[in-house]
């Protein structure tokens, strides 16, 4: 890619190519009646495309029928994709919590999302900022819910934010679509169904629920000897069934900080793809200790406990194909 400031100058396209594709734009999107516009959101598409990966030589991405559609979609996946590093914690909170939460009778439904993608979705459909609240809840310190009717769950409706106290409701916030009612009938309507939650939740039990939240994560070690050692420091050692404690660092707001390395299945994979030695480990962390710093593939945690070695059988073919190396060496 290349691009060479206020010339817009692009090795895919020329400057009188992207003029020409923005007179088939200015009549598609009112806000691309002014040049300016459109060079300002085809220059932040054409950096979120490459940073997706897409083939800029292709004309299907380079000048898309729709591009408002097509910017808006590429800008929206890149934020999901950023949120993932959540997924664990926002899962974690999920299933201990999600019973307690979630609510229906014959007209509405009260649901709570699982995963960063659905958080996101929601805030696109529904032209608000939930997006941005995936740490949010992964840290614990917001529950996001979906009020959806009951004939059309799949539909968005209002989004309720609560505190994550499971004891007594507390809503801080239920919006919908643009931050709006609709109308004065549905504002009252919305208003009726937060009173049925409330009194539902104020009163259903919370069978011992345990405010500490522990979430799974992986980890990638070198397996010598039947022992677990940090390819770190080629010393440190994890033992199944026991924590193990770091000095941290909690500041997210460098590109990496101190502690121990944890990281989604997937990462982890990646990250020890090339040893011939490589085991997955698998650990819970409390969802507390979890650091995301501005590198979003260095999460750290103070403290985890080794829960077990995944067997490489569970693997998939990353298994099957390290089973047959470490089989070879041996």
């Amino acid at each position: 890619m290349k691009k060479s400031g206020a010339d817009f100058e692009y090795s895919f396209l020329s400057r009188q190519g992207l003029f020409n594709y923005w007179k088939t734009q200015r009549n598609q999107c009112t806000r691309y009646a002014e040049v300016r516009n459109f060079l300002h959101d085809y220059t932040d598409y054409i950096s979120d495309a490459h940073q997706l990966g897409f083939n800029l030589k292709d004309t299907k991405i380079s000048k898309p029928r729709d591009f408002k559609k097509m910017h808006d979609w590429a800008m929206n996946e890149l934020k999901m994709q950023e949120t993932q590093v959540y997924d664990a914690q926002i899962l974690a909170v999920y299933n201990a919590i999600h019973k307690l939460c979630e609510w229906s009778d014959k007209n509405y439904k009260v649901i709570m999302p699982s995963t960063s993608r659905e958080i996101v979705e929601e805030g696109i459909r529904q032209d608000h900022c939930v997006g941005r609240y995936c740490e949010r809840v992964a840290k614990g310190e917001s529950v996001i819910l979906f009020v959806r009717r009951a004939d059309k769950t799949e539909e968005s409706w209002y989004t309720m934010e609560i505190k994550r106290d499971m004891n007594r409701l507390n809503i801080v916030q239920c919006r919908g679509y643009n931050n709006e009612d609709k109308n004065a009938e549905e504002a009252a309507e919305i208003e009726k169904v937060k009173a049925k939650y409330t009194q539902w939740f104020n009163r259903r039990p919370t069978n011992g629920y345990e405010s500490e939240i522990m979430a799974t994560y992986y980890k990638a070690v070198r397996k010598k000897g039947g022992r677990y050692i940090s390819n770190f420091d080629n010393k440190t050692e994890y033992i199944v069934g026991t924590e193990i404690f770091a000095e941290t660092e909690k500041n997210p707001d460098k590109a990496a900080v101190k502690g121990l390395h944890i990281a989604s299945l997937e990462f982890a994979q990646r990250f020890g793809d090339s040893w011939k030695d490589v085991a997955i480990l698998e650990v819970q962390v409390n969802i507390h200790d979890v650091i995301v710093p501005d590198a979003l593939d260095q999460v750290r945690a103070s403290k985890l406990k080794v829960v077990r070695e995944v067997p490489l059988s569970e693997l998939g073919e990353w298994g099957q194909r390290h089973l047959s190396n470490q089989t070879a060496v041996a």
